[in-house]
């Protein structure tokens, strides 16, 4: 378990150097949402998806980057959320990991179980009642996660819905992913050129606030994961 996450780290490291690297040289790696050398790219899904919704008329390369990753799905799965995107790591590295559901669960249940026992032999009149209470807010405790589970797909369609109507990949000011690769950009340009701007610091303010607070992104609201998951 250790070396996978050695290997994970590693390759995202590499991934990293190389946006860096195609920022500095100008090696065609390095926008905020397509990478690759020259005129062969990789575009990120849901990029491609709002380009397509917002242009109304989508080029031949942007189809052609759509239909590699999906390629690339089919072939290895939900390889981007585990090896390439940085979100998980960063939230590693700043102690900002959401904590696991299942002990919450079980927690509740067994807390529930032993509160229904007290009442049936303090209480037998009201252990009917009880039980439906209990039964009741289980219900509701799993229809509100598996709501929670459609986040990103309901998150998907309204990317593409708002890319339509205003003309530009809207979600793309906001996604983490990309607002990553932009903090390395500005960061690089702003050395290189030194051209001080405070967009890198506004990019680090958002990041910091979907990081820290919306620490259920990755299961509750990231597009990309959405797209994945139908894919794969």
């Amino acid at each position: 378990m250790k070396k996978i996450s050695i290997l994970r780290a590693l390759s995202l490291g590499l991934f990293l150097l190389a946006v860096v690297c195609g920022v500095i040289w100008q090696t065609g790696w390095g926008t905020l949402s397509s990478f690759g050398i020259g005129s062969i790219a990789q575009i990120c899904p849901v990029g491609a998806l709002e380009t397509i919704f917002a242009s109304g008329s989508p080029a031949l390369s942007v189809l052609i980057c759509l239909g590699v990753f999906v390629a690339l799905v089919v072939v290895f799965g939900r390889f981007f959320c585990g090896w390439l995107c940085p979100v998980p790591s960063l939230r590693k590295i700043f102690g900002a990991e959401p904590k696991t559901e299942t002990s919450c669960f079980n927690d509740s249940e067994d807390q529930g179980t032993s509160s229904t026992r007290e009442e049936t032999f303090s209480k037998p009149e009201k252990s009917s009642t009880s039980s439906r209470v209990l039964l009741s807010s289980k219900a509701n405790f799993i229809n509100s996660a598996a709501l929670q589970k459609k986040g990103p797909f309901f998150v998907l369609a309204a990317a593409l819905v708002s890319s339509a109507i205003f003309s530009f990949p809207v979600f793309c000011l906001i996604c983490p992913v990309g607002l990553t690769f932009a903090f390395i950009i500005g960061i690089v340009h702003m050395l290189k050129f030194n051209d001080p701007t405070i967009t890198p610091l506004v990019i680090l303010g958002v990041l910091f606030l979907e990081i820290f607070f919306l620490r259920r992104w990755c299961q509750f609201i990231c597009p990309i994961g959405a797209f994945i998951s139908l894919v794969s």
